[in-house]
């Protein structure tokens, strides 16, 4: 799982615990297995690196998706979720996450 997905990930994580108005992320890192992540607001929180990639997969798992573009999503950091599926009833479909990608 790339870095770009944990960070994106652990922002959402600290918009549900703090609400939005927790501004932009100034500086962050992955240490001793957690992901540090220092924000605009003030807040400093620490995200274990194995929670973060539980959440990403249980999200992936809950889109109806091709194999290929769960595949393709998780090497470009791309949450399934954001993706217009446009295969039968919705699906994504690997196609789709490149146009999204792009």
């Amino acid at each position: 799982m790339n870095e770009r997905a944990l960070l994106r990930e652990a922002i959402a994580w600290c918009k549900e615990r703090h609400g939005d108005g927790i501004g932009t992320a100034l500086s962050w890192s992955i240490s001793q297995g957690d992901l540090v992540l220092v924000l605009q607001a003030g807040y400093k929180e620490r995200f274990p690196v194995l929670a973060l990639q539980h959440r990403i997969t249980a999200k992936a798992q809950a889109v109806d998706a091709t194999r290929q573009a769960r595949s393709l999503a998780l090497q470009h950091g791309v949450e399934l979720s954001a993706v217009r599926g446009t295969g039968d009833s919705g699906r994504v479909l690997v196609d789709d996450v490149r146009r999204h990608i792009c």
